[in-house]
């Protein structure tokens, strides 16, 4: 599976990615709110193609993603985003304005070093331990999971958006599409955001109105909606459903192929690698 994302800029690049997985979407993400011009192939994760030698020669981890350019092999999200940042001068990541991007990356390193980590571990016990290994989520660790969540959300809440209705500045930025990435996995397991939270809240309301979230997200519904359909009829597939029917409202264009989606898929979703 390839998709050709077009933009601004003519780059020989490759991003080895798959749509389950945060780490790999928010870089898809990047690359469309930036009109970074990518070649996107798919890691079938439930076929193992990340453990594979020839996956294994571009991100020896076996995780996604990974970016190939021309003879330059990237992995590790962070990094992988601010190369494309770089290289492409986008205004998500200004470089040429040192105090704005000081305070980008000072939300976006928040971000993943916080937030990031604890949707990883909740988004495992509501969602991937219901589907491999069909237990029920452990209670405890998912009340601890939701209070530690609210308790970021609030920090975040709190000490950003001090300009305008996004994280840090005026404009978009790449600490917003952290945000926005994290927000909508946990939209699978039905999370929201407490309202309480309202910069957090409309700030993720608008970011699913724009086309460059609609287009990164749109394999990701597509893949979940499939999943939940081949899954039957459980209640955690049923809501992952409901929720991928809800988000894809917006999106009109069709994924080319379809791509059968196994348990072992969400099992390498790599939530937490960095």
């Amino acid at each position: 599976y390839q998709r050709r994302v077009r933009g601004s800029q003519a780059m020989s690049v490759t991003l080895h990615w798959n749509p389950l997985s945060p780490n790999a979407r928010i870089v898809h993400y990047f690359t469309c709110a930036s009109k970074i011009e990518v070649t996107l192939k798919l890691v079938n994760l439930g076929a193992g193609d990340h453990k594979k030698p020839e996956y294994l020669a571009i991100n020896p981890t076996g995780q996604v993603p990974a970016l190939v350019d021309e003879d330059l092999n990237l992995f590790e999200s962070s990094s992988i985003l601010r190369y494309l940042a770089i290289k492409n001068k986008s205004s998500l990541y200004p470089v040429h304005n040192v105090q704005l991007l000081g305070l980008i990356d000072v939300a976006y390193q928040h971000i993943r070093s916080t937030l990031w980590e604890t949707h990883g571990n909740y988004f495992f016990q509501a969602f991937i331990n219901p589907f491999l290994y069909k237990q029920p989520p452990d209670e405890t660790k998912i009340k601890e999971y939701t209070e530690t969540l609210d308790k970021q959300f609030a920090f975040l809440n709190q000490h950003f958006f001090k300009r305008s209705k996004f994280v840090v500045g005026d404009h978009l930025s790449l600490a917003d599409i952290a945000v926005g990435t994290l927000i909508s996995q946990l939209s699978l397991c039905k999370y929201e955001v407490n309202s309480v939270h309202n910069k957090v809240v409309e700030l993720y309301k608008y970011l699913q109105t724009e086309t460059s979230f609609q287009q990164s997200h749109e394999p990701l519904w597509k893949l979940v909606q499939q999943f939940s359909q081949n899954s039957g009829s459980s209640e955690s597939g049923t809501s992952a459903k409901s929720e991928a029917k809800v988000e894809s409202k917006s999106i009109d264009k069709p994924v080319g192929n379809k791509i059968k989606v196994s348990l072992s898929s969400f099992l390498y979703c790599d939530l937490s690698h960095t």
